[in-house]
């Protein structure tokens, strides 16, 4: 979290909108208990949504306390309620940036089921494989769609059928191979998920043919 914030402050990513959720979502973990304060974790509220009969591992068993939520402090200087909580002050109540910078942000998609879309790797040559990952909470009907960089044109549908379900590690995963047979240029990857009448989706910047891979060897391509 105190990347994020390092983030935010240095103008590359992250709405004041986006921080101010970020804040919420810390504000909601806890109990509100000042001593001791207690916390779940921040995908409690989602996992519940999804599927109402859930119920979090208990830490102690699994070896891994943090696994119950905390406190995020790097938020505290945004907002009042974590400033108590961690014994500081807030001092930018008014989410001012350090530095201005060009601003490259994105908007935080709000989703109950599909918590995971994101395509690997991100940038292909013309015939490379690439798959295509996504992971939902509870079991329902998935489609996979190629469209335009802006997300207005649906081209090609990848994938169509049931996708399974999970909560913890592993489980719900969907992972599809795609062979990037397409004529060089921006596109999208775009998820769109289905449970009953809900209905919601991710979208994933891919490039196709162009020259922005990182070298080959370089450590910072991994």
């Amino acid at each position: 979290m105190s990347e994020f914030v390092e983030a935010y402050h240095s103008g590359l990513v992250f709405t004041r909108a986006d921080m101010e959720r970020l804040a919420r979502t810390n504000v909601r973990m806890w109990n509100g208990d000042g001593d001791p304060p207690t916390w779940v974790n921040s995908d409690f509220a989602a996992n519940r949504a999804a599927v109402p009969e859930w119920t979090p591992p208990d830490p102690k068993k699994h070896g891994s306390p943090r696994s119950a939520g905390t406190l995020w402090r790097a938020l505290a200087d945004f907002d009042l309620t974590l400033a108590g909580l961690a014994q500081r002050e807030a001092t930018n109540l008014d989410y001012l940036r350090r530095h201005s910078l060009p601003e490259r942000e994105f908007d935080l998609p709000l989703v109950t089921y599909l918590n995971l879309g994101c395509v690997l790797p991100a940038a292909v040559a013309i015939g490379e494989r690439a798959f295509l990952v996504s992971k939902a909470r509870a079991p329902g009907h998935l489609r996979v769609v190629l469209t335009n960089a802006s997300g207005e044109v649906e081209m090609q549908t990848l994938f169509e059928g049931e996708a399974a379900g999970g909560i913890d590690g592993i489980e719900g995963l969907t992972i599809r191979e795609w062979t990037a047979d397409v004529v060089p240029g921006r596109y999208r990857i775009r998820w769109i998920f289905t449970a009953g009448d809900h209905r919601e989706q991710r979208d994933y910047p891919i490039s196709v043919g162009l020259d922005d891979r990182p070298p080959a060897g370089r450590a910072d391509a991994l």
